[in-house]
């Protein structure tokens, strides 16, 4: 799944002249139900608060005593969050509750990244397929254009080659008015010239 390697923090603060911290390093780090749950689940992080990054960790957590768990979700580098913390006088029973209730939280918080990312993707693939679907009617209406341009311009050639054959008719109508014309004027003009017959009586 997306981010299934996302694992909370977990910041023990270690004093060693806290009255329990004896205590909680035997009987809660050393429970081997507590160090199973921790490993499989979580990233453990000790550290000794006489030295001076424990401070600000401290500060951070807003610890009140030691010893100190703290559950942190390293969302990103300016944005830690603080889910759960404990101190004091620890038992295994209540760091077993805190922990369960942050891995809940850790799930649901998982499951969100899950569906905004299959959201995200969804999303795209919508967009992708709009896109597709916008050029695929561009590229009909540019199909259409064309063949209506076809269509013209086949319309156009056959309205000129029909134009052009009625025109050839005609003439041709004409010649042969013209010809038929002029066989009857040569016939005319031949009987015309053509002498009386011999031997026809005279009044």
């Amino acid at each position: 799944g997306a981010r299934s390697d996302l694992k909370l923090v977990v910041i023990y603060l270690h004093s060693a002249s806290a009255r329990h911290s004896q205590s909680v390093c035997t009987n809660v780090l050393g429970n081997d139900f507590v160090k199973s749950m921790i490993n499989e689940n979580f990233i453990l992080w000790g550290i000794d608060v006489a030295r001076q990054q424990a401070q600000r960790l401290a500060r951070m957590v807003h610890a009140r005593e030691f010893p100190c768990f703290a559950v942190i979700l390293p969302a990103s580098v300016d944005d830690v969050r603080v889910i759960r913390a404990v101190s004091g006088d620890i038992q295994v029973d209540a760091i077993v509750a805190m922990l369960t209730e942050c891995m809940d939280e850790m799930e649901t918080h998982r499951a969100e990244i899950v569906a905004r990312t299959e959201q995200q993707a969804e999303d795209r693939m919508l967009r992708e397929q709009q896109d597709r679907e916008y050029q695929e009617a561009l590229e009909m209406d540019r199909k259409r254009v064309e063949e209506q341009r076809l269509q013209e311009e086949q319309e156009r050639e056959a309205k000129r080659l029909e134009e052009e054959k009625k025109l050839a008719e005609q003439q041709l109508i004409e010649q042969q008015e013209a010809e038929r014309l002029a066989l009857q004027e040569d016939r005319r003009r031949r009987s015309l010239e053509m002498p009386a017959p011999a031997g026809e009586a005279t009044s």
